[in-house]
């Protein structure tokens, strides 16, 4: 939602797995996230300077909630800018069922 809404014309989406991890990458050639707020946008109610623009009734709490989901399942979420392009990183376990990931997402969180 968020490229759609903020990125350029030109979004990818790229999935697969890497042994136990499974890989997202979300990335768009839009303005994308300055150097300043590519880490600030986790944090909760932050939003670039672009989005706060573009939507200024945003609440700025979706990428926080996301990291903090991908940290609770034991994988990461970051964000970078390169060559004209930004890319949203997601990294998670692979779950070998529906019952492994639920006890590793409690394991997290204590």
């Amino acid at each position: 939602e968020n490229a759609v809404k903020y990125g350029g014309p030109q979004i990818e989406i790229r999935s697969w797995q890497e042994g136990d991890v499974v890989n997202v990458e979300v990335r768009d050639d839009g303005a994308g996230v300055t150097a300043h707020d590519v880490e600030r946008i986790f944090e909760p109610y932050e939003q670039s300077a672009e989005a706060s623009v573009e939507s200024p009734t945003g609440v700025g709490i979706g990428l926080y909630v996301s990291r903090l989901l991908a940290r609770l399942m034991g994988g990461s979420l970051h964000c970078v800018r390169h060559d004209g392009w930004t890319t949203f990183s997601l990294v998670i376990p692979a779950a070998t069922s529906s019952a492994s990931l639920g006890d590793e997402a409690r394991s997290a969180a204590s």
